[in-house]
């Protein structure tokens, strides 16, 4: 799932490149390792697993990558998720979310304390998600560990 995001900025790029990278630093996400040497007009930072089967059961991990470019006033924002599966509106938001903060702090200067507020909110979601969605493997590993240890208990107890 891909967003793309457009806007004008009357900062230089130096600016701009700083305000995105401390924003995306302080959400978790680290500079991408790629075969195309850095552009300084260019910043591409990821976050999340390798893959998206790592992360199934943790949307917040699925691998993400932003990707943010400056060319004369104009400032584009992509950011990506591989969802594990059909994507989920989490997803959609998350991304959305993503580019709405990115063009606040480069265009206001806003505070990444206050920033951070919404990103925490949709993350509190995310994690009541997360775990809503692994609750029923968790019962059904649970049951089968107790089927078990009573197996192994019923076979010791006939064995004396």
């Amino acid at each position: 799932m891909i967003v793309e995001h457009a806007f004008i900025s009357t900062r230089d790029g130096a600016e701009v490149q700083a305000s995105a990278r401390d924003l995306l630093l302080t959400l978790g996400f680290s500079p991408t390792v790629t075969s195309a040497p850095p552009t300084p007009d260019c910043l591409d930072l990821s976050r999340g697993r390798r893959h998206a089967r790592q992360a199934v059961y943790r949307l917040d991990r699925q691998p993400q990558r932003v990707r943010v470019e400056f060319d004369r006033g104009r400032v584009t924002i992509a950011a990506s998720i591989e969802p594990h599966g059909r994507p989920h509106d989490l997803h959609r938001e998350l991304l959305l979310l993503l580019a709405t903060l990115i063009e606040q702090r480069v265009a206001g200067g806003t505070n990444l304390a206050e920033l951070r507020t919404p990103w925490e909110d949709l993350h509190e979601r995310i994690g009541r998600y997360n775990r809503k969605k692994r609750l029923p493997r968790d019962i059904i590993i649970a049951v089968l560990c107790l089927i078990i240890a009573a197996a192994v208990v019923a076979v010791a107890l006939s064995a004396r």
